[in-house]
């Protein structure tokens, strides 16, 4: 589990795009070289117009990867190189990027901190001497060093630094303001939801709730499903179990998915998603709401469950060797990784087993699995390098 505590100035080709629009001076760089770009692709700029799905994506985009994809033949690597140069240039904002401690650290952020070089050299003697020359190479990252080496560097050395750099950095400092200000908030939520599940006869968490029977009669009853309308629980509110899937057992139909109660588009949030909340039903049109099977953490801003992550499209199956459930969850955005959680029911407690998990070092996309019934076997596929 990587931390975030000292600040750092990221490259700034590697911002996303709203971070870079936020500081007048770096948002007018990025204005010049975009207005530039819809010259060349202008049906790229047209699409966006009025399409604030479509914007909102774009922001959130890393400017290097925005320049590649709507820049063309017009705007090169090069010429992105001289952009970071300019970008780099100008003022940081005054809450400025913060280094994250971990494998995710490039030879430059290790360099700059003597504790930080101390221990890349315990675990990897020799490695920054023979890069240190290497201007290219001090730009990446010790994860993409280890993937440009085909393997050389074993897995189970990169997991034991990550380990090390991790502790380096929660014994760096405390929390920003900013992060502070969104665990308070983010906890008087999760106290909110507490007492409103309570005020309603049952537990947040759906492995107090299995046991319980259903409230009869149901405040809210259908016998079809009506396309179009927003499907309601027994409780009469909106179902929240986006991106997610039914798991049939025991005669129960489970829906489990991504809880967006407190998802606003970024109108005045940051959530973007609260946990992974759970449902059951026995004619799939009526559904309980369980309540959450994986809480959010908030006490980490981090933690690949800390409601600004964006946790998409959970994957749930039961090991049949082992008996326990196996939750992966996908987080877009920069970290483009899989989090691995087990538990003995399929509504939970699930305990965390892997983080940042990249199979094949690759990052990582859309996905799924399917099992072989035959076989017993179980195959991961994804967008990989996402």
């Amino acid at each position: 589990m990587r931390c975030i505590f000292a600040r750092k100035r990221e490259k700034a080709h590697r911002q996303s795009v709203m971070k870079l629009m936020q500081n007048p001076a770096t948002g007018a760089v990025v204005g010049q070289i975009m207005q530039k770009a819809r010259g060349s692709r202008g049906d790229v700029a047209k699409s966006t117009e009025g399409n604030k799905a479509l914007q909102q994506m774009l922001a959130g985009m890393k400017f290097e990867s925005l320049l590649l994809k709507a820049g063309g033949n017009v705007i090169s690597k090069e010429m992105i190189r001289n952009i970071n140069e300019t970008l780099q240039k100008v003022p940081k904002n005054k809450d400025g990027a913060k280094m994250k401690y971990g494998l995710d650290l490039t030879l430059n952020e290790i360099d700059s901190d003597a504790d930080c070089a101390a221990v890349v050299d315990r675990f990897l003697p020799g490695l920054r001497d023979k890069l240190g020359q290497n201007p290219q190479a001090r730009g990446l990252s010790l994860r993409k060093l280890a993937q440009y080496t085909g393997g050389l560097i074993p897995q189970q050395a990169l997991d034991a630094l990550d380990k090390a750099l991790q502790e380096l950095g929660r014994s760096a400092g405390g929390y920003t303001a900013a992060e502070k200000a969104k665990i308070l908030r983010y906890s008087q939520i999760l106290e909110q939801d507490k007492a409103r599940a309570k005020a309603a006869g049952r537990s947040l968490y759906a492995w107090e709730n299995v046991g319980r029977k259903p409230q009869t009669p149901a405040k809210h009853h259908q016998n079809a499903i009506e396309p179009g309308k927003p499907f309601l629980d027994t409780e009469g509110k909106r179902i929240q179990a986006h991106g997610g899937a039914i798991f049939h057992e025991d005669g129960v139909y489970y829906w489990y998915g991504e809880n967006k109660e407190h998802t606003d588009g970024g109108k005045s949030s940051t959530i973007w998603t609260f946990g992974i909340r759970c449902y059951r039903s026995e004619d799939l049109m009526n559904f309980e709401d369980l309540g959450l099977i994986i809480p959010p953490v908030l006490d980490d801003p981090d933690s690949c469950l800390f409601p600004d992550k964006r946790v998409d499209r959970p994957h749930i199956f039961k090991n049949e060797s082992t008996g326990k459930y196996v939750a992966w969850l996908k987080l877009s955005g920069n970290e483009a990784c899989f989090a691995v959680l087990t538990a003995d029911a399929l509504t939970g407690p699930y305990e965390l087993q892997k983080e940042n998990y990249r199979p094949l070092g690759k990052e990582v996309g859309d996905f799924d699995i399917v099992i072989d019934k035959e076989t017993g076997k179980h195959y991961l596929y994804l967008v990989a390098g996402h």
